[in-house]
């Protein structure tokens, strides 16, 4: 039977202060959820050369050998998928493709999970999110780090002695066009590919409260 006693004002604080501390670890884990997504949509590797696209399928398939505990059962050169996962078992499966995005360029794409219903080991957010980082290791830098804001490209990072350092970018540029494309037009693998290859671009930049125009060639 209940005991009333319990409920002094005391034992109520207490317990109001565990759901709290309850809400709040769940609210936290959701909001890193939130953010572990969010990289993973901006961390999925691409690639545009034969010799890049190979190099990191290479490293797709290092990945998996060296970090999921099942058997690689399919490789070719679009597909690589493991063994499914054992029933009940928390380890993870995985099925990566190269798939064509558009004309020369292709991204690389892993899908992750596991048949327990409580957990996977290791986390599917965090074996995604290494797998990205580790296969974009092996991608030709061109340098930029771009951020979507208002319909352009913002320029969070030039890395030095890169494509696009030597065409002159800088941090905190704005990217409004290129060869008279307006980019919110374009995704930043495209902006990628314009960049890398040997080619005349035309960048329409707005930096430091000024417009200027970036016309190189890159060897």
């Amino acid at each position: 039977m209940f005991n009333e006693k319990f409920l002094t004002n005391k034992n109520i604080l207490f317990l109001g202060i565990i759901f709290s501390m309850l809400v709040s670890m769940i609210g936290c884990s959701s909001q890193s959820i939130i953010q572990k997504k969010v990289l993973i949509k901006e961390s999925i590797p691409y690639c545009y050369e034969e010799q890049e696209c190979e190099q990191m399928w290479s490293a797709a398939f290092s990945w998996v050998v060296n970090t999921i505990g099942l058997p690689v059962e399919q490789f070719s050169n679009t597909l690589l998928t493991t063994a499914n996962t054992p029933l009940d078992s928390s380890k993870l499966s995985v099925k990566i493709q190269k798939i064509a995005t558009d004309k020369d360029i292709y991204v690389i794409v892993i899908e992750a999970g596991c048949d327990n219903t409580a957990y996977c080991n290791p986390d599917i957010y965090d074996s995604i999110i290494s797998f990205n980082q580790f296969v974009l290791k092996h991608r030709k830098q061109w340098g930029l780090s771009l951020y979507f804001v208002n319909g352009h490209y913002l320029v969070k990072q030039v890395i030095k002695n890169s494509a696009a350092d030597k065409f002159g970018f800088e941090k905190g540029d704005l990217v409004i066009s290129i060869d008279g494309q307006i980019v919110n037009s374009l995704n930043e693998p495209q902006i990628a590919l314009k960049l890398l290859k040997s080619m005349q671009v035309t960048f329409t930049i707005k930096g430091k409260g000024k417009i200027k125009l970036i016309r190189e060639y890159v060897k």
